[in-house]
């Protein structure tokens, strides 16, 4: 499998590190934007998975940000490596900046594009007291 997409690079997230990322059968890949729901995915597929509520680290442990670049690649691949269950990776990535392999299961979140957006323009006006500003 050739890594053949799109790169996105940023200071906190760069998806050349999927490049090499060993997939097994039934990975799931989750793929959303940041604040349209990623973590509620996360812990669907967690309830599915593990058939429980009660886990026993944060979600985020057991489905790590694999393209941020606050831990290295390799302690991420090793964590996932080691997993036995069905694995599921977070990622901020669009899906033409993740390799495709048929052994995974690509989940992506949408919603309308105004709607992170929006919720950060009425926080603004609420915190700065202009709650009828015109932007």
């Amino acid at each position: 499998m050739s890594f053949d997409v799109v790169r996105y690079n940023s200071p906190d997230e760069d998806s050349a590190r999927w490049e090499g990322f060993p997939f097994r059968e039934g990975d799931i890949v989750i793929s959303t934007r940041s604040k349209t729901g990623t973590t509620w995915v996360q812990m669907i597929c967690a309830l599915l998975i593990f058939q429980t509520p009660e886990l026993a680290a944060p979600v985020g442990w057991y489905s790590p940000w694999l393209d941020r670049l606050t831990r290295p690649k390799e302690e991420i691949f090793t964590r996932l490596e080691e997993q036995q269950h069905r694995r599921f990776i977070k990622t901020h990535t669009p899906l033409d900046g993740i390799p495709v392999d048929p052994r995974a299961t690509y989940l992506v979140v949408g919603r309308p594009p105004s709607t992170p957006q929006s919720r950060s323009i009425t926080r603004a006006r609420t915190s700065t007291g202009h709650g009828n500003a015109s932007w």
